[in-house]
């Protein structure tokens, strides 16, 4: 098995975010593992969720992964990951995580590149953090 890519890390600061814990926004992270049999395993790491709200976790080319409120681990864990498989073929895929049914509307974007033979095809990019709505 072969470690083939890996993904950015950033975060967009901002004065007063709907976010958990308060002020701090989600994040998202996401590595690719080529398996055998022409298929990629891509651990999706999500970092300051609220356990209180649905996690939807998209990786282009795999089927939604939904996490329902209090689903993430312990009932209060922020950071935990979720593993989706996509097909081995070369090149950049996008992850895009989001809340749901909960107040607090976020977004957390990235990438990751699955490599061909050549490990010089790794790569990565930064990390998007979107946040919706108004702390009251």
């Amino acid at each position: 098995m072969t470690v083939t890519a890996l993904v950015a890390l950033g975060a967009v600061g901002g004065s007063v975010a709907y976010a958990y814990p308060s002020g701090v926004s989600m994040n998202v992270t996401a590595h690719a593992m080529l398996m055998d049999g022409g298929m990629t395993d891509v651990a999706v790491t999500v970092y300051n969720a609220n356990p209180h709200c649905q996690i939807n976790i998209q990786v282009e080319g795999a089927s939604r992964i939904i996490v329902p409120a209090g689903r993430t681990g312990t009932p209060e864990s922020t950071t935990f990951t979720r593993t989706a498989t996509v097909d081995a073929r070369p090149g950049q895929r996008r992850v895009t995580v989001t809340t749901a049914q909960c107040s607090a509307r976020e977004r957390a974007k990235t990438h990751f590149r699955v490599a061909g033979s050549d490990a010089g095809d790794a790569g990565h990019d930064e990390t998007t953090i979107e946040v919706k709505g108004l702390d009251s």
